[in-house]
């Protein structure tokens, strides 16, 4: 007998294997993870250091990236914490998923503002804004 898959919960967007492979590094994800990069401000930090492209992950188990404007700049070690944290960790740092403060609503103003280092920088501080700074810096620290 075949395993089911799990049911898409309302609202929620199922990529097919045919729209996966053809958004999958299209030329505007490398465009948008790009400049990204370049900007070297974290979301959450606000340092100013080498950064890794985040994605925002709300379901876990199925093995599929979000999709990629829904990604964040987030330095290394708060990457690393944020992968392997639950899915409460959003809004231990600030930002409930399904709020109007959901880090998605972040990262889509990024990448709508992608060549726009002025309209980033802007979203950018306005994030680090709403930032909970003191479960970062426990991050940081080590202590989280």
């Amino acid at each position: 007998m075949f395993a089911r898959w799990p049911q898409p919960e309302q609202g929620m967007i199922m990529h097919t294997s045919r729209n996966l492979r053809d958004e999958r590094w299209s030329t505007q994800e490398k465009r948008h993870f790009a400049f990204l990069q370049s900007l070297r401000r974290c979301a959450l930090s606000g340092a100013s250091v080498e950064l890794e492209v985040a994605h925002i992950r709300v379901h876990t188990g199925m093995a599929l990236k979000p999709h990629w404007r829904h990604v964040l700049p987030l330095r290394h070690q708060i990457h690393i914490h944020q992968e392997k944290s639950g899915l409460d960790w959003w809004e231990k740092a600030g930002f409930p998923i399904g709020s109007d403060n959901d880090p998605r609503i972040w990262a889509e103003r990024l990448a709508e503002a992608t060549g726009n280092p002025e309209a980033c920088d802007d979203t950018l501080r306005d994030m680090l804004g709403q930032t909970n700074r003191d479960f970062i810096y426990q991050i940081m620290t080590g202590r989280a």
